[in-house]
């Protein structure tokens, strides 16, 4: 089973395949992945997973991530 990511322990990425992981390379519960050509992806404080696509005016949800505690929500965005 995957560990569960926390913004606390590792941070968040996207891999090769576009798919969220933590720092150690597991894959968020249930899996997020994001579609190409995004400007901007954005987790909120509820786990709600966000992504402004290329050429789009308003963020579209794309998943949810149940495994994630957010601590700081000032930080609560992904690297890469």
């Amino acid at each position: 089973m995957a560990r569960q990511p926390t913004l606390e322990t590792a941070l968040l990425k996207l891999d090769a395949n576009g798919t969220i992981v933590n720092s150690d390379g597991y894959q968020l519960i249930p899996q997020i992945t994001v579609p190409c050509k995004c400007d901007a992806i954005s987790i909120g404080t509820d786990g709600t997973v966000s992504v402004l696509q290329a050429g789009e005016a308003d963020m579209a949800q794309i998943g949810t991530d149940r495994t994630s505690t957010f601590h700081k929500p000032s930080r609560s965005s992904l690297d890469g």
